[in-house]
């Protein structure tokens, strides 16, 4: 870190940190993170200002080609690459993309609220596997790790939706995720014989299946 305090009897910041680290450092830091695997490059910079007790602070963040596992999904999140920049208890997503096996997502949004994350969205996938997103929990297995610690809402555009031998194409819905739950109402898509509506359910904390109906 580098800057100054000034007035010591009520302090005034001017600081400026930079931090050069790895995903793996963050690994078990608290409860709900115990059991996730991270590794990737992180960077982030924060310039901080104002008085001591009430300062603000700014800056940017990166993380490049990382990979996470341990959060409920089939497969890991590889080729990990998020971007963005901070203002004091907001972070704007410019860029945010990954692959889960053969699904894909990229996605721009705004975190608030960093104690209880709140990501609003707007994602787009070309292929999103459900079957292999969410497999069928083999025989005797009780979890598969950990729903992140976080509420994602927003809309989700996807090309190709496949799952439980069904295929649909041009999804746009919008997305819920809090407390490890999808629930997905009256989705609209497209299928070889015409235009469907459809509901997806999932739990992470639950070894059941994913479940999608159709009308």
């Amino acid at each position: 870190a580098t800057g100054s305090v000034n007035n010591f009897s009520k302090p005034v910041l001017d600081l400026t940190t930079k931090i050069d680290g790895d995903l793996q450092d963050f690994e078990a830091l608290t409860n709900d993170m115990k059991g996730m695997k991270m590794t990737g490059p992180l960077n982030v910079n924060v310039t901080i200002k104002g008085a001591a007790d009430n300062p603000a602070y700014f800056g940017n963040f990166s993380i490049k080609n990382a990979q996470i596992d341990g959060i409920g999904l089939g497969k890991p999140i590889s080729n990990f690459r998020i971007s963005g920049s901070l203002q004091n208890d907001v972070a704007k997503i410019d860029e945010c993309k990954g692959v889960i096996g053969q699904s894909d997502f990229s996605l721009t949004g705004n975190m608030s609220n960093f104690k209880k994350p709140i990501i609003k969205i707007n994602n787009k996938s070309n292929h999103i596997d459900l079957d292999e997103l969410f497999p069928k929990p083999e025989k005797g297995q009780k979890e598969q790790g950990k729903p992140l610690p976080l509420t994602l809402q927003g809309n989700v555009q996807i090309n190709t939706l496949t799952g439980m031998d069904m295929e649909f194409k041009n999804i746009n819905t919008n997305f819920n995720y809090d407390k490890g739950i999808i629930d997905l109402k009256n989705c609209s898509a497209e299928t070889f014989d015409g235009k469907v509506i459809f509901d997806l359910y999932y739990n992470f904390n639950s070894p059941e299946p994913y479940i999608i109906t159709t009308s």
